[in-house]
């Protein structure tokens, strides 16, 4: 029996799977829909190692610190002005405090 044949004949099993999976990967998991929501910022030469290890830094300054941590994108991905890209050069772990103060209204040597 095939891979596909096995996850449709034990969708109880698979479900179990997958959400073992993702309980063990948090960082691949957030990485990985982040990048999906933004397709189109993400380029084919980015390091997804990297951008996924940023993620999972994040994660685990959260759990350290009992403070929430976000990905920052140093260059909005979308503003009026400028269009940054999801690239491991472009982030940055921040408090979310200042992530969501910062909204996608600032970025470095902004006039």
């Amino acid at each position: 029996m095939n891979g596909k044949a096995w996850r449709e004949a034990n969708p109880e099993k698979w479900a179990d799977v997958k959400r073992r999976w993702r309980k063990s990967n948090p960082g691949k998991v957030v990485a990985s829909n982040t990048a999906r929501q933004e397709r189109t910022a993400t380029p084919a030469w980015a390091n997804e190692f990297f951008i996924e290890e940023i993620y999972e830094l994040a994660q685990l300054r959260t759990r350290l610190t009992g403070y929430e941590w976000h990905v920052d994108h140093v260059v909005p991905l979308r503003s009026k002005i400028v269009c940054g890209l999801h690239v491991e050069f472009n982030l940055r772990v921040i408090p979310a405090v200042h992530n969501l103060a910062k909204g996608n209204r600032h970025w470095p040597d902004m006039p």
